[in-house]
């Protein structure tokens, strides 16, 4: 299979070469994460069979190209319905973009595509110690970044507060509205943060 990048940033294309009947692979990518591509040396695909058995590759990605021209080989006994084909973007050996596919029943038409995400984690403060009045941006809580602790574009925390009579959370900001204690509970997507408050 040769790579080659069919859009910028957003999306590139495993195409078979050997196997012209073998379903083609797309690498799917949100625009918004295009920046991010900057730091992207080498993508791993993984190809596991129904059997349990699996095999890595490993490619060359150059930012101002996408995908390096390299050759892959889906050989035709992995090319079966529930074959799992997994696409991970790395810096080095480190995780920054990462998602799965699955080969379809034997006669679908229509490539395997794979929804890349970004791999994150979430980082924030322990504890913000606040005077009553005193309030905080929200981004000076916590943020969503990747591995090498650089931002991940558009990750928007949603923010709660566990006593709002103490602490509440106004137009990007907490407030410290009252003497106590509180904890702010902060979610994107599948990642959680917690950010203890205490107010003197």
């Amino acid at each position: 299979m040769l790579l080659t990048v069919v859009s910028t940033w957003a999306c590139a294309v495993v195409e078979p070469e050997s196997f012209p009947l073998l379903p083609a692979i797309v690498l799917s990518l949100d625009p918004i994460y295009g920046e991010s591509l900057d730091s992207v040396q080498n993508v791993l695909l993984t190809v596991s069979r129904p059997d349990g058995t699996e095999r890595d590759t490993v490619l060359d990605f150059r930012p101002s190209s996408g995908l390096s021209s390299s050759l892959v080989t889906l050989r035709p006994d992995e090319a079966v319905s529930g074959t799992v084909v997994s696409a991970t973007l790395r810096l080095y050996t480190l995780h920054l973009f990462s998602g799965t596919g699955v080969v379809g029943q034997p006669g679908e038409s229509g490539p395997v595509v794979i929804d890349l995400e970004p791999v994150a984690h979430f980082s924030s403060l322990v504890v913000w110690v606040a005077s009553v009045g005193e309030s905080i941006p929200l981004d000076r809580l916590g943020e969503i970044v990747f591995v090498t602790d650089d931002p991940v574009p558009g990750a928007v925390i949603s923010w709660t507060s566990s006593n709002p009579a103490a602490v509440r959370i106004v137009e990007g900001r907490a407030e410290a509205l009252l003497e106590g204690s509180a904890t702010l509970f902060g979610e994107w997507r599948e990642l959680q943060g917690e950010v203890g408050v205490s107010i003197r």
